[in-house]
């Protein structure tokens, strides 16, 4: 997928994530139950902090970060509220994407890296999620849970 630039305005980061990542389908062949279909929200759940959720609803491709600044809009899962600074969330870390009725997470070269069930993941690649998955990015470690509204 890549966007083509038809004016002279710069390219908003989440181009340029776009612009360099590869959207395939994961090699992971992991077997997942979406027993109502695919959901249409996920939930992040701090497993340190049980205070700090997090709801927001699946698109097709969702950036995950931390907002550092205005120019960041593109991240749509902030978890700078999470304390992500401090537990090595990187401003762009990673993305969510919705590929074959399947969700999909990927590591975008973060600097703390990331773990999906304590596995450690290799940058760049896709990897199929399903629900109740333990996420760490960085030492952020959050359960997540799909939803249907």
């Amino acid at each position: 997928m890549i966007f083509k630039q038809t004016t002279q305005e710069t390219p908003t980061t989440k181009q340029l994530i776009l612009n360099n990542t590869t959207i395939a389908p994961a090699e992971d062949h992991r077997t997942v139950n979406y027993a109502k279909g695919l959901p249409n929200q996920i939930t992040f759940a701090s497993l340190r902090h049980t205070q700090f959720t997090k709801t927001i609803d699946l698109a097709p491709i969702l950036v995950i970060g931390r907002k550092h600044s205005m120019r960041d809009y593109e991240v749509n899962i902030d978890f700078a509220d999470f304390n992500g600074a401090e537990l090595g969330v990187s401003r762009y870390h990673a993305m969510l994407l919705t590929l074959d009725n399947l969700i999909h997470i990927k590591d975008l070269e973060s600097l703390n890296g990331m773990r999906l069930n304590g596995k450690k993941l290799t940058p760049s690649k896709e990897y199929i999620i399903d629900n109740g998955d333990i996420i760490a990015f960085g030492s952020l470690e959050v359960k997540i849970e799909f939803g249907y509204k």
